[in-house]
Parts: C-alpha cells; sequence; structure tokens
C-alpha cells in the first residue's frame, strides 16, 4: 500500500470531518435531551481539571466499536502523544480516559460526530480540552483496507515550530487543530500513519544497522499486520541476547518485546520484563530515566491489567 494513498485518503475524511465543528466553542455540541451523557458533571462549563465528560450520538439498535485489549491501549497511547498527555495524567486516569473514548462507541450511525469527550481545564485559561471522535464508512474504491475510519480531532492548535499551544482551546481548521485518523480493521486500531506493513514487510534485514532494526521492530508493533507483531520480539531478542550493542539500543529492544508480551496479554512476562528495563535504564544516558518510562511506557501494563481486571475488589 502506498503512503501517498493514504495521505489523500486522510484529508479527504478531514475535510468532510470538518465539516461538523463549530468555530469557536468548547461546549458540548449537542442539546438534545436523548444524547447519551457520561460523567458526574452534565455541563462541561462546570467540569474541575481533569474531569471527564462525554456526549454520544445515539444511534438505533447501535453497533459498538469491538477492540482488542492491546488496540485500546495502543490507540490511547497514541491520542496521549498528540495531546501531551502521558505525565498530565496518572495511570489510573489514563484508564478512565481510555474508557471515555472508546467504550460503546457506536459505529453504525450516520457518518460525522460520533462522541465528544472533555478534559475539565486542560488549558492555561481553565478552558476544557475537546476531543470530538468522529466515525467514517471508507469509499468502496479506498486503497485503505477497513471497516471503519475512526477522525481523532482536538481543540488544541498546532504552533509552527510543532509545539502545542496550551495557553486556551479552540477549533479552528484541522490543518491547525492537533488530530489523527484511526483505521479500525477486526478489532485493531491503527493511527494511519503507522499504515505500513507491505513497505515494512519488503525490509531487508541484513543490510540493516541495529538502529535501523530496532526502528524497524518499532513500525511492526505500531502497524496494521498483528503477524508482523512476532517479527518484532525476533528482532529485539536477538540484539538484546547479543548484549553487544550500545544501551539506547539494547533499552528500546527491551521496550518493544515488552510491547510485544503486552500485545500478546502476557502480563506475568511483561511485568518481570518491566522491572529488568527500569533497572537497566541506570545505564542509559539520556531522557531514558524510571520516571520517563514510567510516564510513557509504564501507563501500557497499568492500562492493560486495568482492562484484565487486575485491580477490581
Amino acid at each position: 500500500m502506498k503512503r501517498w494513498n493514504i495521505v489523500i485518503f486522510a484529508i479527504a475524511i478531514m475535510v468532510l470531518f470538518a465539516s461538523c465543528l463549530s468555530t469557536k466553542t468548547n461546549t458540548a455540541t449537542n442539546s438534545n435531551n436523548d444524547y447519551i451523557i457520561r460523567g458526574t458533571q452534565e455541563d462541561p462549563n462546570k467540569l474541575v481539571e481533569k474531569q471527564l465528560l462525554s456526549v454520544t450520538v445515539p444511534v438505533e439498535n447501535p453497533e459498538y466499536m469491538e477492540l482488542s485489549k492491546w488496540s485500546k491501549v495502543r490507540a490511547t497511547s497514541e491520542i496521549l502523544d498528540l495531546i501531551a498527555g502521558h505525565k498530565y495524567f496518572s495511570n489510573s486516569e489514563k484508564t478512565k480516559f481510555m474508557s471515555y473514548l472508546f467504550d460503546q462507541l457506536p459505529i453504525n450511525g450516520q457518518d460525522g460526530v460520533t462522541r465528544e469527550v472533555h478534559v475539565g481545564k486542560f488549558f492555561e485559561d481553565g478552558s476544557n480540552l475537546v476531543i470530538r471522535v468522529g466515525t467514517f464508512t471508507a469509499a468502496p474504491d479506498a486503497t485503505v483496507e477497513s471497516d471503519k475510519v475512526i477522525m481523532i480531532l482536538t481543540n488544541i492548535l498546532a504552533m509552527p515550530d510543532g509545539s502545542l499551544n496550551k495557553s486556551t482551546g479552540v477549533f479552528l481548521h484541522v490543518d491547525l487543530n492537533v488530530g489523527t485518523i484511526l483505521i479500525l480493521n477486526n478489532s485493531l486500531l491503527t493511527d494511519s500513519r503507522n499504515i505500513s506493513s507491505e513497505e515494512t514487510n519488503s525490509s531487508d534485514l541484513t543490510t540493516m544497522s541495529s538502529l535501523e532494526k530496532v526502528m524497524l521492530a518499532q513500525s511492526f508493533l505500531k502497524d496494521e499486520n498483528p503477524k508482523n507483531d512476532l517479527i518484532a520480539a525476533n528482532i529485539a531478542d536477538e540484539i538484546i541476547k547479543g548484549n553487544t550493542e550500545p544501551p539506547a539500543i539494547i533499552i528500546m529492544a527491551m521496550i518493544f518485546k515488552y510491547n510485544y508480551l503486552l500485545s500478546q496479554e502476557d502480563i506475568a512476562q511483561a511485568e518481570v520484563l518491566w522491572k529488568e528495563i527500569l533497572s537497566y535504564s541506570e545505564n542509559v544516558p539520556g531522557d531514558m530515566t524510571p520516571e520517563n518510562l514510567e510516564a510513557l511506557n509504564g501507563e501500557s501494563l497499568y492500562m492493560m491489567k486495568s482492562l484484565k481486571g487486575y485491580f477490581e475488589k
């Protein structure tokens, strides 16, 4: 599948999605009492910091999006990347955020905005973060195979230097607001930027440096083909067991093997490896501190354990 086709497909969806947006509002877009409200505070203007509210468009005889546990965790992590939310939320708050985004999301309604999620007082001026979740059916001739296309658009503005404007929240234009497109296929959500299995499958490992190999493993773990996850794990194992590469390469391989174990829902082995990663990070210069690793990668273990009922009383 060509990357160019994906980009064109993404732009078309974003243009359609833009028609559903109001220009400057941080309030819930739906006023119909039949709309499905989730949250202890139904007025978005009264939310306290980090308090969640969702408004979902009702659908007759709804068919809800079915996702694997790993798919929900992976997609949530992608969205946390978009909003710089890894260190903002605690692990338990991330798990709740994941639920508000994806649980009981109907995918058989009309194309357009299906859900709006508010995070209270996210911005410096006290306004809410608003995430609009759109569901769309791909055209019959679309080059990206999908059961559904999920559009994510936030009221965070991206600055020219790539940073996020955290002063206030506003919807202006799909080219300016932070967002992404997720492709649903067989209970797996894949960020459209990571649709690459045909390209990565043609890679020649024998000609690659260790850095190129470990980045390929990352691509395999993020792409739309679950069968590639085992290839990623084998690449990571080779680097870990060889123990001849720089610590920065080895710890990346360890993290990707850890992600593979989570994708297989092997919590016990993932926990063992996670402890080894935190211990090994002492050998790695730079930003891979235990604190940063806990915020960026430890969340996945916590969310998976939560989805599997580890914290239920």
